[in-house]
């Protein structure tokens, strides 16, 4: 049951608070161009220095900010599960 309420803070913590975690540990996630005049876009996710982009291509919308925050929390959750 524990781990239940340690799930459920930490999809209440504001983001602000998750994606200070993450920069504080060298975790970025942010979008770079796929086609020249950005309107189409794939996620960069930055380890320490170590970048690696995702095979998934979004338009420049809410949709894209979604999927990079939803992977800050996911990313939070798993190194602060204890």
């Amino acid at each position: 049951m524990k781990t239940a309420k340690k799930t459920t803070e930490i999809t209440e913590m504001p983001i602000h608070k998750i994606r200070s975690w993450c920069w504080e540990h060298g975790i970025s996630i942010y979008p770079v161009p796929y086609v020249s005049n950005g309107s189409r876009l794939k996620i960069c996710l930055n380890k320490k220095g170590k970048e690696t982009i995702g095979k998934d291509i979004y338009d420049n919308g809410p949709a894209i900010y979604d999927k990079i925050n939803e992977m800050y929390r996911t990313i939070y959750q798993k190194n602060n599960q204890n």
